[in-house]
């Protein structure tokens, strides 16, 4: 018996166009209970994106503040253009994954993830190179966009394929433990049908 036949005879299996991956767990909860739990649980799932969002601007704000010697604005605007690149392609990430890959077959998840790894890596570095260039001439319009030397373009790649696992690994267990704003859109959109 292959990976996939065993899945298929699990309780999560897939049936009738519903997505497994996502169910959202009620534990057998009535209306106003399980609707306070939307509530707390939207809550919850907003300071799960946030903090992250936080947390890696204030570490590059920092980094650059201080490896770097900068004023304190320079750093601030070097914070921000390292961390627009991972919100943006970290969202759209987020999304394919949930709406592409998940409940996929094992081999097309692995394929998915390599692929978009490599591309969230690529453009998050070429997105970088032109807000820094953006930030660097303080201009949104006329600005020069200066590559990194080939090993910090190897250092900034690493990081970025890093950045994507983190976000996959976070996405796959907010998904497996049924919350975030797909699980329960999904969940929502089940019961209806």
């Amino acid at each position: 018996m292959n990976f996939e036949q065993t899945l298929a005879k699990t309780s999560r299996s897939l049936s009738d166009d519903d997505d497994a991956a996502v169910h959202l767990h009620e534990g057998g909860l009535d209306g106003p209970v399980a609707d306070q739990r939307d509530v707390s649980a939207s809550i919850e799932t907003r300071w799960f994106y946030i903090i992250p969002i936080v947390a890696i601007f204030l570490a590059y704000t920092l980094t650059l503040y201080v490896a770097h010697d900068r004023h304190l604005g320079q750093a601030i605007l070097g914070g921000l253009a390292n961390t627009i690149p991972v919100v943006l392609l970290g969202s759209a990430a987020w999304w394919l994954i949930v709406h592409k890959l998940s409940g996929r077959s094992v081999w097309w998840q692995i394929m998915g993830h390599f692929c978009l790894a490599a591309a969230f890596s690529l453009l998050a570095l070429w997105l970088l190179f032109i807000l820094l260039g953006m930030v660097n001439n303080l201009s949104p319009v006329h600005f020069v966009v200066t590559p990194f030397p080939a090993p910090a373009n190897a250092w900034q790649l690493l990081e970025n394929v890093t950045t994507y696992a983190g976000i996959a690994i976070c996405l796959h267990a907010d998904v497996a433990a049924g919350y975030g704003p797909f699980a329960r859109n999904r969940a929502r959109t089940s019961a209806a049908s």
